[in-house]
């Protein structure tokens, strides 16, 4: 019974897609110059659409989606696993990749986030 339920508690696969936007509303009362009604349109248009996101574990992620701002859309690969990540942007020379150690030094273990996610 406790071998059953330990295992329910695990990550399992998953497949999702999401978009985030942000929206910024000044107060009412506020006395906005151009220049920052100009700063709030820009951020207003960021969107963060992610087409495919696939996680196998929490060492184990991939998303494909693309960045928005103003008309704008930029296409991105993002990869995770246990030796690294690794981000490639449309348009760049090569992608950014981040090992999981440097010198010593390692990338934050997500198991406990993991845990305080399924609780």
């Amino acid at each position: 019974m406790a071998k059953a339920l330990a295992n329910s508690a695990k990550t399992t696969s998953s497949e999702s897609k999401q978009t985030v936007t942000v929206e910024v509303v000044p107060a009412e009362s506020a006395k906005l110059t151009a220049e920052d009604q100009k700063a709030i349109d820009l951020i207003n248009s960021f969107s963060l659409n992610i087409d495919s996101a696939k996680v196998q574990d929490t060492k184990h992620i991939s998303m494909k989606g693309s960045v928005g701002l103003k008309e704008e859309k930029i296409p991105f690969l993002f990869f995770m696993d246990d030796k690294g990540i690794a981000l490639q942007v449309e348009g760049a020379k090569q992608p950014l990749y981040i090992p999981q150690s440097i010198e010593g030094v390692t990338l934050p273990d997500t198991s406990e986030l993991e845990a305080g996610a399924q609780s």
